[in-house]
């Protein structure tokens, strides 16, 4: 069947994009590798949408273009100001719980994943209007062929990758802080999206900004939880030698731990590498009413103290990769540079710049998964094509005369890319370091094999993933090392300070005819954009 849209992605952003679609064209389909929604950062999120108040919006767009350190495009930030507060009034229009607080929406779900409602409400819409959905398949290529976009899936209910055909298609299938170690992201998030764009030669930019967090839940069964940034500056933060963190590292700022998040990212990992050191949270003498004013903190009560006796000890806490800002390069509609292909987003970059304001990854999806499904199927009804056409085979994960792929081996090999990531590549940088990483992602990607002819359609899917993940991994490691500054969550050990005169601007990439990757840099003149 020949489909008007197909759409990579069931989180906030590729649901969007699919009701925005259907509501112009008549085939459109969801490919998701889990349930709709179930493997999307929207539902782990804490529920949040900043600048969701008209009056509020101007102001959470200048906090977001200077967390973003001047490389935001502000294009996509003004489409967001204007935008934002509709798209919202338009998800409680379709049933979403929440109120309003400090120019923000919050949603009211069970936590820890109050996002969940955001995800239901989308799908409650996207079905009702007709959207179909094609779940538990990831999709491993897209091609163009004759004007239509060949969509290469492995399914998982046979061992085979079937094709699907599109007049267009909408990348919405998230970021890669699954690459690291210690995330706090669904453990599938490893960049197919921007494995997919780059395979089709879209431009991919700002690779190496990747956002750590120092909030995150050391504890058996919860790890990576977000711990509320207001309890964290409530309570107080040691070492194993009870060095109090804020003061040994002359942290100042409040809220300290919101305002200072990528320095204290760097410090907790710094407590974390010395040997036999741990960093602490205290909360103890918190009573639950000042716990509870903040709206967010107020949902960690019970998991907290219930789960992990928050008011009898001390929890562990550790940095998590949390959001790459860079990713698919878009213009305000959401088109990338390949004619067809559209992305939406934190598969996307542009949005953020250096750095995310919080709060604002959630708006994100909302407004350009809506420009983005609307360009779709825009640049759909005017494709004269009216039938399927018989295409070549799909790639082959079984060629012959290769060693066998095991499940251990791509569990280990997982694994070490997310340790050498986490290690060499995450919050604290060098050039030594980078190329130790690089050295490491490109022995594991050489010797990567083929699958076993018996193997389970699911230990292909992840064999794929893995494939894909460890070229994404090389071309953030390889974005790191080319910028020579410190900027936004981008931390150079080499070069610490920011660099505005070689540094402002974006590093690009694309895949050459060849397959080989082509860098560019695109400067930013400061005074052209303020005229924009």
């Amino acid at each position: 069947m020949l489909f008007d849209v197909v759409i990579v992605g069931s989180g906030a952003a590729g649901l969007r994009a699919a009701i925005a679609a259907r509501q112009c064209v008549g085939r459109v389909l969801v490919v998701t590798k889990s349930g709709p929604g179930q493997g999307s950062c929207t539902i782990m999120s804490v529920g949040g949408f900043s600048g969701a108040v008209k009056k509020t919006a101007p102001a959470h767009g200048q906090l977001a273009m200077a967390a973003g350190r001047g490389l935001n495009d502000p294009r996509l930030v003004d489409a967001i100001v204007a935008e934002g507060p509709r798209r919202v009034k338009e998800l409680i229009d379709w049933g979403l719980k929440g109120f309003f607080e400090n120019g923000c929406f919050v949603t009211q779900g069970p936590p820890p994943v109050m996002g969940r409602e955001i995800v239901r409400c989308l799908l409650r819409k996207a079905r009702a209007l007709g959207v179909s959905f094609l779940i538990g398949a990831r999709v491993h290529r897209i091609h163009k062929l004759e004007k239509r976009w060949i969509v290469d899936v492995l399914s998982s209910g046979e061992n085979r990758a079937p094709q699907l055909q599109a007049k267009a298609v909408v990348l919405a299938a998230g970021g890669a802080a699954a690459v690291f170690a210690c995330h706090d992201n669904p453990q599938r998030m490893l960049g197919d999206g921007i494995a997919l764009a780059y395979e089709a030669g879209a431009t991919l930019q700002d690779l190496e900004f990747v956002q750590f967090q120092p909030w995150g839940l050391a504890e058996k069964g919860m790890w990576g939880y977000r711990v509320p940034a207001a309890l964290l500056d409530q309570g107080r933060i040691t070492n194993r030698r009870g060095e109090d963190l804020l003061e040994k590292y002359g942290i100042r700022e409040k809220p300290s731990v919101e305002s200072a998040r990528d320095l204290f990212s760097r410090i907790l990992f710094q407590e974390l590498r010395q040997k036999g050191n741990a960093v602490l949270l205290d909360v103890r003498t918190v009573d639950k009413r000042k716990w509870c004013s903040d709206p967010f903190s107020a949902t960690s009560w019970d998991i907290l103290h219930r789960r992990y006796k928050a008011g009898e000890r001390l929890l562990r806490l550790t940095p998590v990769a949390h959001h790459v800002m860079g990713g698919v390069a878009i213009d305000a509609q959401g088109c990338t540079s390949v004619p067809g292909l559209f992305a939406a987003g934190e598969v996307s970059g542009g949005v953020h710049g250096a750095n995310r304001f919080g709060g604002y990854a959630l708006i994100d999806t909302v407004v350009f998964g809506a420009r983005a499904g609307r360009a779709a199927a825009a640049y759909a009804m005017e494709q004269r094509i009216q039938r399927t056409i018989k295409t070549p085979p799909a790639m082959d994960f079984f060629k012959e005369g290769q060693q066998t792929c095991t499940p251990e081996f791509i569990i280990a090999n997982k694994k070490r890319l997310q340790r050498t990531m986490w290690q060499d590549a995450g919050i604290l940088r060098s050039r030594p370091r980078l190329e130790r990483a690089l050295r490491d992602a490109t022995s594991m990607r050489s010797a990567m094999m083929r699958v076993n002819p018996g193997a389970t359609a699911t230990e292909i899917q992840r064999f794929a993933e893995l494939y894909s993940a460890l070229d994404v991994a090389h071309l953030m490691i390889q974005a790191a090392l080319r910028r020579e500054e410190s900027r936004g969550a981008h931390f150079r050990e080499d070069f610490p300070q920011p660099d505005e005169k070689h540094w402002r601007g974006h590093l690009q990439v694309r895949r050459s005819a060849r397959g080989e990757p082509v860098w560019m840099f695109s400067p930013l003149d400061i005074n052209n954009l303020l005229n924009k």
